[in-house]
Parts: C-alpha cells; structure tokens; sequence
C-alpha cells in the first residue's frame, strides 16, 4: 500500500515539474528585416510567426506600391507577445483593447496577446498585429493624411490577411469580425455619409465604435476589389488632400453617394467580397535569426515590455520638476508630430497634456484645444496614425 502511494506521490510530483516546465517556457528574439520579435513559445511557432510578419510587409509593398526598405536595428518594429488579452488591457491601461502600437523615431513596438499561426483566414490576435503594422507601413511610406474612415478602412482590410501553405498571400480576406459587427449594429442601414461627414468632436458620429470600424472596412474593401470601381478611392483621397470637403470628394470620385449607399448594401448581403492573391514567387521574406534569451535577459523580460508603454505615456509624471517642464512644453505648443496623432485627445507625454489630468494650467489647455482643432484625426490609442496608401 505504501509502495503505492509513494509511486502516486513521485507521478504527482513529476507532472507538476512538466507543468511548471511548460508554463516557464523560454523566451527568444527573432530577428528579420523590419521586426523584432519577443516571445515565449515553440522555437519553429516564433520563427513561422517571424516569416509571416515578413510576408505580410512584403504583400503590403506589392498591393500598395510603395516600397519601405529594409531597416537599421534601430528603427525595426519591436514585437512583443505578452501572452493574454487581460495582459494586454493592463499595458494599454483600457478594457476591451486586444492589442496596440506605439510610434516611436526608433524602436516602435507592438503588443500582442498570442502567436497563433494557421492556414487560411488569420487569428484574431494575428489580425490586430496586421491591423497596426498596416497603420506603421502606410505612414513610413507616404507623407500625406487619410480621412479617419480611409485610415481605419485601410488598416482593417490589411489586417484581414491570410496565409497558404504553398507560401502565397491573400490579402483582404473575409474580416468575420466586422462582418458580424454589421449584423448585430442597431442601424442596419449600410450609410456611407456618417463616414464621410466627419465631425472632430464626434469621431464616430452617431455610430459605436465597432460600427465606424465595420462600415469603414466594408467601404474601403469594396473600392479595394470592385473592377469598376478602380482608381475611385484614390481620386477621392487627391481631393480630399486639394481641400474639397469628403462629401463632395465623394461625389466627385464615386459618383451619386445613395447609390454607392445600395450597392455596398448589396455587396455585404451577398457576402462575396473577393481579396487579392500575391504568389509565392513575388514574397520576399529574408532570414530570419533567432536566439534564445539568457536567463537574465528572460529575467528581464516583463520590465522590459512594460517600458516602452511607461516611458511613453508616464515621462514627467512622478516628480514636480517634470512637471514644470511639461507645462512649459505644452504652453509653448512644443508636442511633437507624433505626439499630436496619437490619439483623439492630445495625450503627448507631459502629463499636463492629458485631459483627465486635474488642474492643468490654462495655457496648456488652451494649447491642447488649438492641437485638438488644428489636428480634427485624432484619435484612440489602438488606432492613430497618420497613414497613406498607394491604392
């Protein structure tokens, strides 16, 4: 009887090693072109992963036409995955965020929940890495704004890009998520003029979020892959930037806005949006090099991820002589480009920039107000930026 309860005991024991030894699992650095990934998973997931991200810039620069070359170590997006969405919403300080970006002149870094590598239609965690990595292409490519519609539009069409086995790339596929946004919106009415017709103070007019994302991706995928319909968004786009009103750059570009308002109707009943296919022959991935973190780098690890995200949105918040600075920064509107697109508040780093903050100095207010209106595409945290595209 004993001998049986101690062989118990020692398989008990065992399995709690196996498992400790598993949850303990050992953190790499994969190395490509454009990224650097962080993560702490299979040594041959963390390496597809790597390939992927390097297939999916590669894509974007054959889609878009524009070309983002190869960059110094510094100035590669650092991707961290953190493991869960509840670790993300503690990085990002907000519920429901299931992954972010944060621009940066060296080292933008992303976080992400998980590496889920699959055939076909992306994983949900992959589709928010591609979502913010399209906004980090569009905007180191080109020098000109998107309406905020265009920028979300672009970077959910991007985002929802899969992955065959023979090494080709779809681009634009089916985005299941936006697409059941749409069925359970309150106003069914696929309307195209609450897009257009931007309001700086309601970034999302009368719709919820979730809408103005869904109904944006709708839009831009069906300009993106309608025959008929090609070089449209472009021509809108120049018109918007020449100072025509979005409305009337609509009209211009698409013609009568009710009618395009039924035919997307009728593109999204159908559910026969189509995407586009880069062969494999046209991807370039590049090496990728990996290692795996010493124990003291590994060690390291969770204070190196909540870095950035600190060192961002908390500079100057601990003593008074940073404050100080702050406010001296903000009274003399010294916040930089991209502290200005971040978000739809201004929110640089100086803590009296941010609107929550009480009893900031009327001078700062004031130029945080000036920001505000002279920058109306300001907006969230998961999504601003200023970006372009060769479409």
């Amino acid at each position: 009887m004993m001998a049986i309860v101690a062989r118990a005991v020692a398989v008990w024991l065992v399995s709690l090693g196996l498992m400790a030894s598993e949850a303990q699992a050992a953190w790499y650095e994969a190395s490509t072109d454009h990224f650097i990934l962080y993560a702490d998973d299979k040594e041959a997931e963390i390496r597809l992963y790597a390939e992927n991200l390097e297939r999916f810039h590669s894509a974007m620069e054959i889609v878009t036409g524009n070309i983002l070359d190869a960059s110094s170590p510094s100035g590669r997006v650092q991707v961290y995955v953190v493991g869960s969405l509840k670790q993300v919403e503690k990085l990002a300080g907000q519920r429901g965020i299931a992954g972010f970006y944060l621009a940066r002149a060296g080292n933008s870094a992303a976080f992400v929940q998980t590496i889920r590598n699959q055939e076909g239609s992306p994983h949900f965690s992959t589709v928010v890495m591609q979502h913010e990595y399209a906004h980090h292409f569009l905007f180191s490519t080109t020098r000109f704004p998107m309406p905020l519609w265009m920028s979300e539009g672009a970077a959910e069409f991007f985002g929802a890009t899969g992955y065959r086995a023979d090494g080709s790339v779809a681009v634009g596929l089916h985005a299941s998520h936006r697409w059941r946004d749409l069925y359970f919106a309150k106003n069914t009415k696929i309307a195209v003029t609450p897009l257009l017709d931007y309001d700086p103070d309601k970034p999302f007019g009368t719709m919820d979020r979730d809408s103005f994302y869904s109904r944006a991706w709708l839009l831009y995928h069906f300009l993106s892959t309608k025959p008929e319909r090609e070089g449209q968004l472009r021509a809108y786009w120049l018109n918007v930037l020449r100072g025509t009103p979005s409305i009337d750059a609509a009209q211009n570009a698409f013609g009568s806005v009710s009618q395009l308002e039924r035919e997307l109707a009728s593109y999204y009943r159908s559910r026969q949006g189509k995407h586009i296919e880069v062969p494999a022959d046209k991807i370039e991935v590049g090496d990728v090099t990996l290692r795996a973190l010493s124990e003291g780098e590994a060690a390291m690890m969770p204070v190196r991820i909540r870095s950035p995200r600190q060192g961002r949105e908390q500079a100057g918040a601990g003593s008074p002589r940073h404050r100080e600075e702050a406010q001296r920064r903000c009274a003399g509107a010294e916040c930089t480009r991209k502290s200005r697109v971040r978000r739809r508040e201004c929110r640089c780093s100086h803590c009296c920039c941010r609107t929550r903050r009480k009893n900031r100095p009327e001078p700062a207010r004031s130029a945080c107000a000036q920001r505000k209106s002279a920058f109306p595409q300001d907006f969230q945290i998961a999504s601003a930026r200023w970006s372009g595209s060769g479409l």
